[in-house]
């Protein structure tokens, strides 16, 4: 396994021979990533997209902490400069390689996003070279045998037994994928989702995101003060993945249930008591945060425009009593209200939810 991979009977001051001390499973895995990394600039430009486009629809990983390691793990190799180098180190190798897990699943769905962009005429030139010349995203794609060495990772680590943060924000990405690959056929069809969805759900809840954080003594004392925030949007993600999974393959789940241990949703001050949680495990440098809070708030709304459409599939799904016509279109004017009283989009040729803020906020 990877946490047994590094033999610390070393001298740390000789670093140059410092990866003649990883295990030859070690060794493979960052053989394997370096040879489909392209060169850091296209690395970062991958990631510039992913924040400014793709997160705030996916904020699965903490955005904050996966931006440090990233730009201390990956540099430029002196050697070659079209190619990438993974400094692990020697601490923190798990967390390190989770996080580049992570990137490879970032990279490869910001290179989807963009390619589907590409070919849909989407978006306009001057605002595709923004990150990238079209000759450059076909030069250095994506492959998706990037994913295959994200599941070998998961394997090595034994992550069904020590599951963690990180493992469910992998999975969460790795679902999204096989949503919106487009080699994988139509949406939510086949098994990788349903598969994905069911894991997800069952490892969240082994580690807790089920209940706040502040009701563990571990979590609300812990060194990161990130780490709160981090999983209050986990849980939120992982109801409304499985939502939309069960919703569209005609299966019922109560989202009421997984979040009864989490909040009071049947309060009226539901939402107002969730984010006054969120503003008060902001750590002090991102207190003027708007994009964090516009974030948060944004997961909820979706959260619950998700336990609006259960209302709805609890009326449809049923062969046991009759249904008034009334009562689903009731439920449906719900959802619409509520979809623009509260879900806001951009008036643009692409219809993308608007968040106040920016990631830049974060990062800087």
């Amino acid at each position: 396994h990877l946490e047994d991979t590094v033999n610390f009977d070393f001298d740390e001051n000789d670093s140059s021979k410092l990866e003649d001390h990883y295990s030859p499973l070690l060794k493979e895995m960052i053989a394997s990533f370096e040879s489909y990394l392209p060169p850091l600039p296209v690395v970062n430009s991958y990631k510039q997209h992913f924040y400014e486009n793709v997160y705030s629809l996916l904020p699965f990983a903490d955005l904050r902490t996966f931006h440090d390691c990233i730009t201390e793990v990956v540099i430029a190799d002196p050697a070659n400069p079209e190619k990438c180098k993974l400094n692990l180190g020697n601490a923190g190798i798990r967390n390190k390689i989770e996080n580049i897990c992570i990137l490879a699943c970032v990279l490869k769905i910001s290179y989807m996003f963009m390619s589907m962009l590409e070919e849909g005429e989407l978006i306009k030139q001057d605002q595709f070279d923004k990150y990238m010349s079209l000759e450059t995203l076909h030069k250095y794609p994506i492959k998706n045998d990037i994913i295959v060495d994200v599941l070998r990772c998961l394997i090595s680590e034994n992550w069904a037994k020590c599951p963690n943060e990180n493992i469910v924000s992998i999975l969460l990405y790795m679902w999204a994928f096989f949503v919106f690959s487009p080699d994988e056929g139509d949406f939510f069809a086949t098994n990788p989702t349903e598969f994905v969805c069911d894991l997800v759900v069952m490892l969240s809840s082994a580690i807790g995101l089920h209940r706040d954080p502040n009701d563990y003594a571990e979590i609300r004392n812990h060194k990161n003060k990130r780490l709160k925030n981090h999983r209050r949007l986990l849980w939120l993600s992982v109801i409304s993945m499985s939502s939309y999974e069960n919703a569209l393959k005609g299966r019922r789940v109560s989202i009421k249930r997984l979040l009864d241990s989490f909040i009071d949703i049947s309060s009226p001050m539901a939402f107002e008591n969730y984010m006054n949680r969120i503003k008060e495990d902001l750590v002090p440098e991102c207190q003027l945060t708007t994009f964090t809070i516009s974030l948060h708030e944004m997961a909820w709304r979706r959260t619950h425009l998700a336990l609006l459409h259960q209302n709805l599939n609890g009326l449809t799904m049923s062969y046991n009593k009759p249904v008034a016509l009334w009562d689903i279109e009731k439920a449906m004017s719900y959802i619409d209200v509520y979809i623009k009283e509260h879900l806001r989009f951009k008036s643009d040729n692409v219809n993308v939810v608007q968040l106040e803020g920016s990631p830049e906020d974060v990062l800087h």
